[in-house]
């Protein structure tokens, strides 16, 4: 089910389960596949499930410096072709996985069957958000992915949800907690220069 995947420049690790049409799974930021695990558990009986976790995330390569929004379209596109999916996806990305799938939208249409999108955005960052990306990136190498954590959880859960279901947010503040600090530099400086994709919403 879990398997390790060689592309050109990284390895990535994916989750594969279930047969049937194809769905990938594109995690957000900071996160990494399992986020998707309660979509899979139900989807996995009738679909088969391609889950990555994106280069710097979970147990994929890291790399230094800056990940772009095509950078993980291509590697994404590269994963299809070396577990020989050939027949078009549908392509679930949420937030961060929402911007990539403009990307693999404009790249690698021809491998798109369907396209959903979860909490994402087609506009590019305003100067100061950019700028607010760009030194988080550089706050996280320095003081570790905890300030991410403590940043991003109360954006990510309903309030009620830290009083119902407090395990749900220890869970997904551990996935945090373990991502390599400068895999998510590289991604959120990616993020900050994303180019708008409304010109192809139509």
């Amino acid at each position: 089910m879990l398997t390790k995947i060689n592309l050109p420049g990284a390895t990535l690790n994916v989750l594969d389960i279930g047969e049937g049409s194809p769905i990938l799974f594109v995690h957000g930021f900071p996160l990494d596949h399992t986020m998707w695990r309660f979509q899979i558990a139900e989807l996995s009986k009738t679909f088969r499930c391609i889950a990555p976790d994106l280069r710097g995330f979970g147990q994929s390569t890291v790399t230094e410096g800056k990940v772009t929004m095509e950078q993980f379209a291509d590697d994404l596109a590269a994963l299809l072709d070396a577990m020989n999916v050939t027949e078009p996806v549908i392509f679930c990305g949420l937030s961060m996985g929402g911007c990539i799938a403009w990307q693999f939208v404009r790249r690698h249409a021809q491998r798109l069957k369907g396209l959903i999108l979860c909490d994402t955005r087609a506009v590019p960052d305003p100067p100061e958000v950019a700028a607010n990306r760009l030194k988080m990136a550089n706050d996280v190498v320095e003081q570790g992915p905890s300030i991410v954590a403590n940043a991003m959880l109360p954006r990510l859960f309903a309030a009620e949800t830290s009083q119902t279901q407090p395990e749900l947010i220890e869970d997904l503040r551990q996935v945090i907690l373990l991502t390599n600090p400068i895999g998510i530099a590289a991604a959120a400086r990616g993020m900050a220069e994303r180019a708008a994709a409304c010109p192809r919403l139509s």
